[in-house]
């Protein structure tokens, strides 16, 4: 979903300044300037909620054992899991290692 939204507004912007200088139309390089806001502000944004917001969230150590598994954290404390939550926390990164 991010890369269609960064494209779209890369193709937005860049459009409408190219049509605001071919018809030598303020009105059109300003849309364009305001897309190309948008998308710096996007991107800019989505880096300090990746460098700040992800970075504090838990890491775990996955256990499998057996059919079962098990989350250790930081601190060596240890629940049991299921598989789906596994899954969901070695896609967003927060699975550190496997035993």
């Amino acid at each position: 979903m991010r890369d269609f939204i960064v494209g779209t507004l890369m193709l937005s912007s860049g459009a409408w300044a190219s049509l605001g200088f071919y018809n030598r139309d303020f009105g059109m390089l300003i849309i364009g300037a305001i897309f190309l806001l948008l998308l710096i502000f996007l991107v800019v944004a989505e880096s300090i909620y990746k460098r700040f917001v992800l970075s504090k969230l838990p890491k775990f150590t996955a256990i499998a054992y057996g059919d079962e598994w098990f989350l250790r954290d930081e601190r060596g404390v240890m629940h049991q899991s299921y598989r789906k939550e596994v899954s969901d926390l070695m896609l967003s990164k927060q699975i550190i290692g496997f035993e």
